[in-house]
């Protein structure tokens, strides 16, 4: 059989069922082959030709006719046919083990008969649409592949076509093109990219129950796409497979896969369906290169790997919700939330980029881990919300600055060199337990970090959290740090606290300022201050401590805000602390400032002060301002070292007192005005170095040391007086320029006051018991006369003020075994007038008889007067006499006891002088009253005991009278043996009537 050079004639175009049956040497649809044997000869007696196709039909002279409209093509086992024309047919049947190759030409699928509905070509054999020189291939119809289709090159333009696959479709290079009409591909089975070229499918995708293959090169799927539950994705290494159109991706159910090459999106929108969508794709997992996801309302989740890669600036927006359950990798670039909400509750990793805060409502909910890693910095504006989560940064920066909502027992972890900011105007609400390793840093640049409801813990170690700029609000419940939190330098930033901040951690103020706006900061850990200021600003605000607050560095450091501080320590290490803020300092609060370092109570306020305060002051610690006051109960004060420095402002002991047990000093002022109210208890030691105290309604109950160097304590206001049980010392900072102290509030002495250099002047003096020493060379001075009711007077200085001496003892000089240096006997000046009551003393020591050097006098000696002024003095009571150092006087000796200075009018005479039987055995004296002086003169007992010159019946009544008495220094003991008895009256017996 002869194949026709050309067809003589086009061939019929029939109806009906037409079966391959190959008869021509081409395999091709269309093809008519010929022979001459079989059809005679025509007129011309040429021989006529029989023409055959490959459907089984043969005719002569003319070619038999082909399938056409409304035909149905069968294509049976063992077929292996070729269309390289267009076919207009109502359906074809490629049988399992049938070949049909599509090289060219439009496959239309239709019946006419049906109102030209789609026809169908059943592929169950091998399909292949074969490689060609650029010739177009339409199809239009229903393809239905539940065999093998292999598309080999060039394309296959869709119009009003579909495509279901249910076997194989293999595609190697080319394109299915959407060209016209609607179109669609569905694979329910195995759609396979083989071969290194590429592939482009444009028609629109629908797959379910299916796998999407890309084993070699490139698979572009750039038309809309339907991809529904449980279907596989598989790329190879090396291999890509793209969703590349501005079109829409439609996912429902689960997908799945391993990618060992690429699966990217590259443009469109990638989104979930109704029932949501699951991505489980493992290897490379899915990239996302540009375009939009959209997770909708039932989300879009990813249990593998998603892939946010980089690109040239592409964006990509993100709807719905996206839920990430596996891992979800950033690399580059940005992604912008559109109303949008991400979940993660597997591995959200971040590299560089953004996630971007840009319309409707949008928010990352974290569960699980957050992790940056790379040199790179990320910044997420959306919203975020954290529960049960880890936030980790390995490497580079993080930037937080949407508004956030991180709840309980989030882990924070950032790697050294690493930083991660909470660095946007807006709030980041903490609830419940926050803790962490932070050996970067964690920032707050801006924003308010705020404590939501029942509160939030922080728990951060390493580094810790570090507050450069913003607000903190620990709202009624509270913000606790248990970890280090750290207020770090910056350049002028304004930092505002709110709410309840509670530290039971390590709290450290780097620099600059924290202000306060209705806020209360406990301290139950350590609060280190470094260099700045916590600023009372607005509101209520409150420092409470209860464990250590701490300032260290050489900067300086104000606390305006009022502070209270109970079972506290309050401790300066360097540097000065200014506290100017009121202050509530409850019991047993330890306060300790180190060599160099300053405390100061500076503020125009009140500083309520109650139980007891104690501590080492090596420094300074200093009242320059406002009020210290005791409170209900009182207050003590027990600071040793430097102890506590009164510089200028108030004291208040109210009615409970403030009680001095260490060294309190009134340290020099120029001139500030310092006011004591209340009691103040001194049992310690208070040095008063300068200027003035006011008192105004105050008393000072002295029991230890008041040492006073130069000023006054000044009757002001009110009620005023000072109780002495104690020791009051006046001094002189350099003995050679002496000082001067007045005291014009009224003073009772019932200790010791000692005038040890320079002057002091006491308005209203009246002591009770114990004793008043003025030094030689030293001048104890009052504008009313001193009222001796009780105790000594000694010294050797002058007394510039009259005395009234009722019940008390002059004994000039100083008799102190604990002071050996100071000499025992004195001549002590008393200026005034001295007035010596029937229960005064006056008490004289007796050395020697030689006062002609005034430091080294030999027997005590009392100088009344002043040049130019004339004095009183009235004498009575007790003379009291005594010997020292072993020294017995000769009979006839005078000791003028008393000098005048200037004139006098004298009166009265001592009722009785006592003589110490121990120092002075034996020894009488008699008192010469003289015009200038009061003068002993020595001598031994006599008979005559009135030492009237007779021994008569006076003489033996008064022994009579005395009978029984003992003593030393008895007049009536004639013969000196302590006892008044028979001796002595047989004595004045035996001399009766001498010298009468």
């Amino acid at each position: 059989m002869a194949l026709a050079g050309a067809l003589l004639c086009a061939p019929l175009l029939a109806q009906g069922t037409w079966t391959w049956q190959q008869q021509c040497s081409s395999n091709e649809w269309s093809a008519i082959c010929y022979t001459y044997a079989g059809c005679g000869y025509d007129q011309n007696n040429n021989p006529v030709h029989r023409y055959f196709n490959n459907w089984g039909h043969s005719q002569c002279s003319v070619s038999p006719g082909l399938p056409g409209p409304g035909s149905i093509v069968i294509f049976p086992e063992g077929a292996n046919a070729r269309l390289a024309s267009d076919v207009d047919i109502k359906s074809v049947l490629v049988s399992s083990g049938a070949v049909f190759d599509w090289y060219s030409g439009r496959l239309t699928l239709r019946d006419p008969a049906n109102n030209n509905s789609p026809g169908t070509l059943t592929n169950q054999g091998l399909l292949r649409v074969v490689a060609n020189s650029g010739y177009g291939r339409s199809l239009s119809g229903l393809l239905v592949n539940s065999g093998t289709l292999v598309h080999y090159n060039n394309g296959v333009w869709f119009n009003g076509a579909t495509l279901q696959n249910t076997g194989t479709l293999e595609l190697q290079a080319g394109a299915l093109n959407d060209n016209s009409g609607t179109n669609l591909i569905q694979n329910t089975a195995t759609l396979r990219k083989t071969t290194t070229n590429s592939f482009t499918i444009s028609v629109p995708l629908q797959t379910e129950n299916a796998t999407m293959e890309v084993q070699a090169g490139s698979l572009s799927l750039t038309g809309a796409g339907d991809y529904r539950t449980n279907t596989t994705w598989s790329v190879a290494s090396g291999a890509a497979l793209y969703l590349s159109s501005s079109t829409t991706y439609t996912f429902t159910g689960t997908h799945s896969g391993a990618i060992a090459g690429t699966l990217t999106q590259t443009a469109g929108t990638v989104a979930a369906g109704s029932g949501g969508a699951v991505f489980n794709f493992t290897g490379n997992g899915f990239a996302w290169y540009a375009g939009a996801l959209n997770g909708g309302s039932d989300g879009l989740t990813n249990q593998g790997l998603l892939q946010v890669v980089a690109n040239g600036g592409y964006g990509r927006s993100l709807s719905g919700l996206l839920v990430n359950s596996g891992t979800l990798v950033h690399y580059n670039n940005g992604v912008w939330f559109n109303g949008a909400t991400l979940q993660n509750t597997g591995t959200l990793e971040l590299q560089a980029g953004a996630l971007y805060h840009n319309s409707g409502t949008n928010l990352i909910q974290n569960t699980a881990t957050l992790r940056k890693t790379t040199t790179n910095s990320f910044t997420i504006s959306v919203p975020l919300q954290t529960e049960n989560a880890t936030m980790e940064v390995q490497a580079g920066s993080l930037s937080l600055t949407g508004a956030g909502d991180y709840r309980t027992n989030t882990t924070w972890s950032v790697a050294s060199g690493a930083t991660l900011l909470l660095s946007g105007s807006t709030t980041y609400t903490f609830t419940g337990t926050h803790s962490g390793a932070i050996a970067g840093t964690l920032t707050q640049t801006a924003g308010t970090v705020a404590a939501g409801s029942g509160g939030a813990v922080f728990n951060f170690t390493g580094n810790g959290f570090a507050w450069y700029a913003g607000a903190l609000n620990g709202g009624s419940d509270g913000l606790t740090n248990q970890g280090l939190l750290q207020v770090v330098a910056n350049s002028g930033y304004g930092r505002s606290l709110s709410g309840l901040l509670v530290n039971s951690g390590t709290l450290v103020h780097y620099n600059n300022g924290v202000w306060f706006n209705g806020a209360t900061l406990q301290n139950t850990g350590t609060l280190e201050l470094q260099a700045g200021a916590l600023n009372d600003n607005s509101g209520t605000n409150l420092i409470q401590n209860t464990a250590t607050l701490r300032k260290t560095t050489t900067n300086s450091f104000t606390i305006s805000v009022p502070l209270q501080t109970e079972n506290a320590t309050m401790e300066v290490q360097a540097g000065s602390l200014s506290l100017t803020g009121a202050g509530d300092y409850r019991t047993n609060t330890t306060w300790s400032v180190a060599s160099g370092a300053t405390l100061l109570l500076s503020g125009s306020t009140t500083y309520t002060f109650t139980g007891t305060h104690s501590g080492a002051i090596a420094g300074t610690l200093m009242q320059t301002a406002g009020t210290v006051a005791a409170g209900s109960g009182g207050a003590v004060f027990n600071f040793t070292g430097n102890g506590f420095a009164w510089y200028a402002g108030a004291l208040n002991g109210g009615s409970d007192g403030l009680t001095n047990q260490g060294l309190l000093r009134v340290v020099a002022n120029s001139g500030y005005g310092r006011s004591l109210s209340g009691l103040l208890v001194n049992s310690g030691t208070l040095v008063h170095y300068n200027n003035g105290v006011w008192f105004d309604g105050a008393t000072l109950q002295n029991t230890g040391t008041l040492e006073l160097q130069a000023g006054a304590l000044n009757d002001n206001s009110g009620t005023n007086r000072i109780q002495n049980t104690g020791a009051i010392r006046k001094v002189s900072p350099d003995p050679n320029n002496p000082t001067s102290f007045t005291i014009s509030v009224p003073t009772t002495n019932s200790g010791r006051i000692e005038v040890l250099s320079g002057t002091l002047s006491i308005t209203n003096l009246t002591q009770t018991d114990g004793e008043t020493r003025i030094h030689r060379g030293t001048t104890l001075t009052s504008s009313n006369p001193v009222q001796l009711q009780g105790g000594k007077l000694t010294g050797a200085g002058t007394l510039n003020a009259a005395l009234n001496n009722t019940a008390g003892t002059i004994a000039p000089g100083i008799d102190d075994p604990d002071h050996p240096d100071l000499n025992p006997l004195g001549i002590l000046t008393i200026r005034g007038n001295l007035t010596l009551g029937a229960d005064a003393v006056l008490e004289v020591e007796l050395a020697g008889t030689n006062n002609s050097d005034p430091a080294n006098p030999q027997y005590d000696q009392l100088i009344v007067g002043q040049g130019g002024y004339t004095r009183t003095l009235q004498l009575g009571g007790i003379l009291r006499v005594k010997g020292r150092d072993g020294y017995v006087p000769n009979p006839g000796d005078a000791f003028d006891i008393i000098l005048r200075a200037g004139s006098w009018n004298r009166s009265g005479s001592f009722a009785r002088v006592e003589v110490d039987p121990d120092t002075l055995p034996c020894i009488v004296f008699a008192v010469q009253y003289l015009t200038d002086r009061v003068r002993l003169v020595a001598s031994i007992p006599s008979v005559d005991t009135n030492r009237d010159g007779c021994v008569d019946d006076a003489d033996l009544l008064a022994v009579l009278f005395a009978f029984g008495q003992t003593g030393n220094g008895l007049p009536e003991d004639v013969v000196c043996d302590g006892v008044v008895d028979d001796a002595d009256l047989l004595a004045v017996l035996f001399a009766f009537g001498q010298g009468c």
